[in-house]
Parts: C-alpha cells; sequence; structure tokens
C-alpha cells in the first residue's frame, strides 16, 4: 500500500518492525525497492534473504533478474540464470518471461529463442517477452509471427502484449499491421484500456496520423500522465508545437503532476515556435510549484528556442552558466544554429571552444579550419586539421530505413545507391522543383542547399 502510494519509507520500516517475516514479505519489498530503481537494496535484500534460510520462489528470482535486465547488470543476470536453471525454475511462465527478457537485452537473442522452444505450454508473459525482443532486434516480421502463433495457440494477447506490438511496428512504420491490429484490439475489447490506448496514441503519432491520435486520446476518460506526455511528444515529432503546448495548458488544468519528460515536451514545444519568453517562463514554473530542476536536456531545449530567436551570444552563455560539464552536443547545436544564420564571428567563436575543449565531434574542426582558409591562415588551418586527427573526431553517422512490401531497408547516406539507385536522387530533383515552383519556400530552399553543400 504505502509502495503504491509513493511512500516507500514507510513501507520498509513496516517489513522491519515484523518479528516472523516470509517470502511472501520479502517479495513485497524487494518489488517496491524495484519500482524505485534501487538496484542495490534489492541485490542486499536478496542476499539477505538467503542468508536467513529463507527458500526463494518464482516471484523473488524474476524481481531479481527483471532488476538485472533495467540495471543492465549482465554478471548478477548470469549468476541468476544459473540459480533459475538449477533449481528448476524455467517451467514457471513468470521466470521464464524474466529470462527471455533479460537475455534479449544481453544481445543473446538465439539462446532467449531456445529457452522459449523449451517451454511445455504457451503463455502470455514470455510470448511477451519474446515479441518485444525480436522487435527490439529489427526481427519484425518474426515478432509479428509469434504474435499470430501465439494466438493460434489459445494465447488471449494482454494488454502488454498489443503495447509491445504497437510500439515497434509504429517504430518501423508498419502502418498495415498497425491498423489491424487496432482492429484486434476493438474485437477483443481492449480499446478502454490506457494501456494499449498509450500504445495507439503513440503508433498513430509516430505515422504521422495525429488526427486518428487525438481521437484515441479524448476517448479516454481517466488519462494518466503517461498518455498526457506521449500525446504531447506525438504532436512535437509532428511539428505541431502550437498544438502540444494547448495540451501542455489542459494537462497542468486538470491536476495531473508532470514529471521531467513533460518539462522537456513542453520546452521542445517552445522551441518549435520560438517562444522564449514562454519557455522561460515554463523552467520557472516547474522550478517553484513542482521542485523539478532542469537537467542537461532541458536547458539544450532552452539553448534551441534562443537560437531559433537568433539569440545566439544568450544560448552560448546559457551553456556556460548552466551546465555543469562541457556538451559537445549542446554546443554543436548553436554552432549550426550560427551556420544556417550566416554568423560566421559567433560561428568561429563557438567552434574555437568546442576545440579547446577537445571535442571528438568533427563540426567545429572543418568549420574553423575553413573559416582560417578563407582568412589565408594557411598554418592555423593545417593546425585544425592536425587537431582534429590526433582527437580522431569523426563525423556523426546517422541513417534511414525504408519499409518496402514487409521488408525493411536499412542505409547510411554512402549506402543510398545501393537500395534506390538514381530513383531516390530523382525524388530529390523533383521536390527541389516544387520549392523553386514556390516563392514563399525559396529561403527555407537557401538553408537545405547550405546543409547539403556544407562538408
Amino acid at each position: 500500500m504505502y509502495r503504491r502510494v509513493g511512500l516507500l519509507q514507510y513501507g520498509a520500516r513496516v517489513f522491519s518492525c515484523m518479528e516472523e517475516p516470509d517470502v511472501t514479505s520479502w517479495n513485497s519489498v524487494m518489488s517496491a525497492y524495484k519500482d524505485h530503481a534501487l538496484s542495490s537494496t534489492v541485490f542486499e535484500c536478496f542476499r539477505s534473504m538467503r542468508s536467513k534460510g529463507f527458500s526463494v520462489d518464482g516471484f523473488s528470482v524474476s524481481t531479481v533478474l527483471s532488476v538485472c535486465s533495467d540495471a543492465k547488470d549482465f554478471s548478477k543476470g548470469d549468476q541468476m540464470l544459473a540459480l533459475c536453471v538449477k533449481m528448476s525454475f524455467l517451467t514457471n511462465s513468470i521466470v521464464c518471461s524474466a529470462v527471455i527478457d533479460f537475455l534479449c537485452l544481453s544481445d543473446r537473442l538465439s539462446d532467449a529463442v531456445q529457452i522459449f522452444r523449451g517451454m511445455t505450454a504457451w503463455a502470455s508473459e514470455p510470448c511477451n517477452a519474446l515479441i518485444s525482443g525480436y522487435a527490439r532486434s529489427g526481427l519484425m516480421e518474426e515478432a509479428m509471427s509469434l504474435f499470430a502463433v501465439s494466438m493460434r495457440n489459445g494465447v488471449v494477447p494482454t494488454e502488454f502484449t498489443f503495447a509491445s506490438v504497437l510500439r515497434w511496428s509504429s517504430c518501423f512504420g508498419l502502418m498495415e499491421q498497425g491498423t489491424q491490429i487496432h482492429c484486434l484490439v476493438c474485437k477483443l475489447g481492449f480499446q478502454d484500456d490506457v494501456i494499449v490506448s498509450t500504445a495507439l496514441t503513440d503508433m498513430y503519432c509516430k505515422l504521422g496520423l495525429t488526427r486518428h491520435a487525438r481521437k484515441i486520446f479524448r476517448a479516454v476518460a481517466a488519462k494518466d500522465l503517461v498518455l498526457w506526455n506521449t500525446m504531447l511528444l506525438g504532436l512535437l515529432q509532428n511539428g505541431r508545437g502550437k498544438e502540444a503546448l494547448v495540451i501542455f495548458r489542459r494537462m497542468l488544468k486538470c491536476g495531473i503532476q508532470p514529471d521531467r519528460i513533460t518539462l522537456f515536451g513542453a520546452l521542445s514545444a517552445c522551441s518549435l515556435e520560438g517562444l522564449v519568453t514562454e519557455g522561460m517562463d515554463i523552467i520557472t514554473l516547474f522550478k517553484d510549484k513542482y521542485r523539478i530542476m532542469p537537467s542537461l536536456e532541458h536547458y539544450t531545449c532552452v539553448v534551441d528556442v534562443l537560437c531559433q530567436a537568433g539569440m545566439l551570444k544568450d544560448a552560448v552563455n546559457v551553456v556556460e552558466d548552466k551546465l555543469p560539464k562541457f556538451s559537445a552536443a549542446t554546443f554543436s547545436r548553436i554552432l549550426e544554429a550560427c551556420i544556417i544564420q550566416g554568423n560566421i564571428d559567433m560561428a568561429e567563436l563557438v567552434a574555437e571552444k568546442m576545440v579547446m575543449r577537445k571535442s571528438r565531434l568533427s563540426l567545429p574542426y572543418i568549420v574553423l579550419a575553413q573559416t582560417y582558409g578563407a582568412r589565408c591562415k594557411w598554418e592555423k588551418m593545417a593546425g585544425v586539421w592536425r587537431l582534429m586527427e590526433n582527437q580522431r573526431a569523426k563525423k556523426a553517422q546517422s541513417c534511414s530505413w525504408l519499409c518496402i512490401n514487409s521488408h525493411i531497408y536499412v542505409f547510411t547516406s554512402e549506402q543510398i545507391l545501393h537500395h534506390g539507385k538514381g530513383a531516390t536522387y530523382e525524388v530529390l530533383d523533383l521536390l527541389f522543383w516544387d520549392m523553386m515552383d514556390q516563392p514563399k519556400n525559396r529561403e527555407g530552399l537557401d538553408c537545405l542547399q547550405l546543409l547539403f553543400d556544407y562538408p
């Protein structure tokens, strides 16, 4: 009870006052510590439990295994796995699901599949764990196949099954499969479940169908914080900053206690709309009323807001005054804004700060070298190239993915010709032609061309 209302210290005191605690009591207190991400305390409880002669059960080991997965403590997880095999706990579906989840997180998917195939009976928990493991590894076809086979074997999907499948199908842009699962959700009567509704809202936002997401969001009577945050971030992903701020204000009016994710979403919306004053007011509100102190990700949003407004010097001051450690990623955002806005002097200043701090990103070295080259400062330019080589600075590598006939292609910019050949660049030519035909788009085209031309 105390765990559910957030008073963990009271729950721990009740447990310590028990004269004869049993296995159920130990399991309860370990579960409470697990929910509060106190992994070291869970391990301590488990060791104390065994040293005092208590015989652990399936719930005990599944709790500790889940903590190992959350904390990515694979050495302790392997010890727990050995204990499960020794005590024949793998016949328990709850333990089996925890083992499968741990193996998938530790990049041992083949071992997880072997454990799953060794089960004597099908159950929803192990199926959920393996479906999530397949999808996390990018094997969406295998995840969907297992989802279908589990239902044919009589396993009724739970809200967690739907949440897992919907989450990963949206990540890979599988619209057809996602809408089919939505139909199944309605058929089985899960449309009123807040967990499933949150997953559906997230899926439709990631697919760009915000109208469908809003419809599902409005239909939920008892919205929790996770659903509000999902809708807020989903609108931001689709460039709807004003609507996101409306959702944020409605959330506060409904009396929902915001968290750090909410603060990130609200500040990102201000960044998208260039609302400097409102962004600073939100920071003050969260500090004074909700006692939530901004962290790196929040100040990065503040930097974005200032850069959007052209207040580049103020952005540099925020980074230097508010962040205790050097953040190359945040300085990079300012540097990119300097380049886009054509502020060469500020770009040189920011690049010098990054080079002095021995940044591992290539952008500041390239900017500084080109600046020196334009001024015929050849020795300084050569020195920057040497520094870049010594620091082994590399350009951040990103990739794209494309789903064609249920097959997902992942490629970098250098590999694009292997997948689309010249057709991809033909489409880009059409887009440029269309933008040139619209006078209002020429300013955006100039910025885009600058980014394409930049090394």
